[in-house]
Parts: structure tokens; C-alpha cells; sequence
């Protein structure tokens, strides 16, 4: 997840962010919401990595659980899991030999994950495709 997109205070568009996702939540605590929880909650992280790591991961892990728990079939939560363990560098737990059982479980998972409607989320197969090439 890259934040560089967006211009000024990125914590401050993280926090905007999470007011919206609050309210999502209200309606329902999904498996995707928990996937926005946690791209919010990493977005914070990466404003300062070295600094803010023992706040954030916590909430990340849960984030991600809850989303696995919420739906099991959903493929997002390992993709995103797959993404941030390859950008993690391998000497802090990551790389390729983490990511790719994780991309190898997301792309299982999208062969057969049918959305609900067509409101539906249906991204990142082709994120999780880029990972299994990377990772060869």
C-alpha cells in the first residue's frame, strides 16, 4: 500500500478515512470493512514505519483476523496479508518465502470467491498474480 498518491497530511487522510469506515462498521462489521481497516490502519504506519510499528501492528493482525474470520472465502485479507509480507523486508519476518503461500491461498480463493452483488468488491486478483510473479 503506498500513500504517495495523496498530497498533505496523510495522517490526517487516514483519520478521515476512519471516520468513514466507523460508520460503515455501525452498519456492518464485514470481512471488507475489516480489509479497509486494516489499509487505514496501515496507511498510519507507513506516515513513520520505525516509529509507529509497536502501535500499529497490533491492529493490523486483529484487522486482518476479523476479515478471515468475518468470511473465510474472502481472498482480500491474504492478498493484503501477501502484499504487506513482501514489502516487509526479509531480515523483520518478510519476503517472498512468506509472501507467496499467501498469495498462493488468495489466488485459490478468487478462483472460486463469487462477490455478493456487483456492489461488491471483486479487486486485487491481478496484485496477488503480480506477487506469484515476483516470487517465483
Amino acid at each position: 500500500m503506498s500513500m504517495a498518491g495523496f498530497g498533505g497530511d496523510k495522517d490526517k487522510v487516514a483519520d478521515e478515512a476512519q471516520t468513514l469506515i466507523d460508520k460503515a462498521m455501525a452498519i456492518e462489521k464485514s470481512s471488507e470493512n475489516y480489509c479497509v481497516v486494516y489499509m487505514i490502519v496501515t496507511a498510519k504506519l507507513l506516515v513513520d514505519p520505525a516509529g509507529r510499528y509497536m502501535q500499529y501492528m497490533g491492529p493490523m493482525n486483529e484487522a486482518l483476523e476479523s476479515a478471515k474470520k468475518a468470511d473465510p472465502t474472502n481472498p482480500r485479507p491474504f492478498m493484503l496479508q501477501a502484499i504487506g509480507a513482501k514489502n516487509t523486508p526479509e531480515q523483520f519476518g518478510g519476503g517472498c518465502v512468506v509472501a507467496k503461500p499467501l498469495a498462493v491461498k488468495a489466488l485459490a480463493l478468487y478462483d472460486s470467491f463469487k462477490p455478493a452483488s456487483v456492489l461488491h468488491p471483486g479487486w486485487g486478483k491481478d496484485q496477488v498474480e503480480g506477487i506469484m510473479t515476483d516470487c517465483k
